[in-house]
């Protein structure tokens, strides 16, 4: 009979293949560095415009300001990344979200900090993510094989949500010991070791290309190829429902500290990361899948769970209960997105990939429609109404797309010959 330890020596390979691949091993290294600075930012931001203004629809602006750029921007940057070699691309961006965050806290330290000026990097954040997002999602489908994607996107997945438990505790005692000023020297720290790091990463070159067509011609081909494939649809259907109706909840947590909670920046650190928690317990759980599970069936039982899971946290004032809740809505709804992520770029062709993934950054930038309402109705009725509806139109209509596009259920991590067949012309 298999000993314990010969069982976990069989399950470690499935845990690490994609980190056999040296470029990859190089790229987690940056993407350390990178996800750091975006979890120490999104507390940062959070508790500087709600200690500046208030008002959680002001955050919810800033918010919709950098998705709505992303939304507009997204098409050209998936075009891009199917162009020109995506780690040029991702080099250039990080670099530059890099100095906005350095110019702000140069603005923080100086006390000159005013709401326009987070409006403007905000927009600026957008475009330079626009193109940063789909290049990085496309440079890893590049790096390794097909038959370890998942594997590499879960590692990706567990680097973001591990730092999601450090570093948002990291940039609460920031705020707390140095103000938010010093936690902002510390993003722009992070991306500038991010920034260093994958410069050692290869450039992989581009795919070769028999002709020249117009972008918008090439993002139209994306376009049509999406139309063609049902299942990919649903796949797009059930993000849509996630970001619209599962994330907006994140712009309310430095209001549910203050107001609901009533603890200090160290303690909205600490909800974030119960967020970061449970996402890298959940992907540890999806790592350890065998490729013949149905990811399309597991991820709309995880979406209708989760907004469940929301609902509840309408309903309480105690910490306890609310670090709970949080910890299960990351354990549910962060591998989610990487179950989407890698089931995306999985059943399309490489060559069509940037394009893919930048319709579905696109779905991303319609975040603001969920975050407006749901923080407007924060100011004008209270945290619970937005959280309430929220939570259940999430499950509703999880289950509306799994009824609308019912081939979403058999979709495994396998090749699918059907789905990858060549894009339209």
């Amino acid at each position: 009979m298999a000993t314990l330890s010969s069982k976990v020596s069989a399950l470690w390979p499935r845990f690490a293949e994609a980190l056999f691949v040296k470029d990859f091993r190089r790229f987690m290294l940056a993407m350390f560095f990178f996800t750091g600075a975006l979890h120490i930012g999104g507390t940062a931001q959070g508790w500087l415009v709600f200690d500046l203004t208030g008002s959680s629809f002001a955050l919810g602006v800033i918010q919709s300001l950098f998705s709505t750029m992303i939304f507009l921007f997204s098409p050209l940057g998936g075009v891009l990344a199917d162009r020109v070699d995506r780690k040029v691309v991702v080099l250039l961006t990080w670099a530059g979200a890099g100095l906005i965050v350095g110019v702000l806290a140069l603005l923080i330290l100086t006390d000159r900090i005013q709401m326009w000026h987070l409006l403007a990097a905000s927009v600026a954040q957008g475009l330079v993510f626009s193109f940063n997002i789909t290049s990085r999602f496309a440079l890893v489908s590049q790096m390794v094989r097909d038959g370890v994607l998942k594997n590499a996107m879960v590692l990706v997945a567990l680097t973001f949500n591990l730092n999601g438990l450090l570093f948002p505790l990291i940039g609460g005692l920031l705020i707390d010991l140095t103000g938010v000023g010093g936690a902002y020297l510390a993003i722009t720290a992070l991306y500038g070791m991010a920034v260093l790091l994958v410069t050692r990463v290869p450039q992989q070159g581009v795919f070769p290309r028999e002709d020249r067509t117009s972008l918008l011609k090439e993002f139209v081909v994306g376009v049509r190829y999406l139309k063609g494939q049902p299942a990919l649809l649903g796949l797009m259907g059930m993000a849509l429902a996630a970001v619209a109706l599962g994330q907006p909840y994140a712009v309310l947590l430095p209001e549910l500290a203050a107001r609901t909670l009533k603890v200090p920046a160290s303690g909205l650190g600490l909800l974030y990361a119960m967020v970061g928690l449970g996402g890298m317990f959940g992907n540890l759980v999806l790592a350890g899948l065998s490729s013949g599970v149905r990811l399309g069936r597991l991820v709309v039982s995880m979406s209708v769970a989760a907004g469940l899971g929301l609902a509840c946290l309408a309903v309480t004032n105690s910490l306890l209960v609310g670090v709970i809740v949080l910890f299960s809505l990351g354990f549910l709804g962060l591998p989610a997105f990487t179950i989407l992520e890698s089931l995306l770029q999985r059943h399309t062709p490489p060559e069509m990939r940037g394009r893919i993934m930048s319709l579905y950054m696109m779905v991303w930038g319609l975040f603001p429609v969920g975050v407006l309402l749901s923080s407007a109705l924060a100011d004008a009725v209270g945290l619970w109404l937005p959280l309430l509806i929220d939570g259940l139109g999430l499950a509703a209509v999880s289950l509306a797309v799994m009824r609308l596009f019912p081939g979403l259920l058999h979709l495994t991590s396998r090749e699918d010959p059907v789905l990858t067949r060549p894009p339209l012309t």
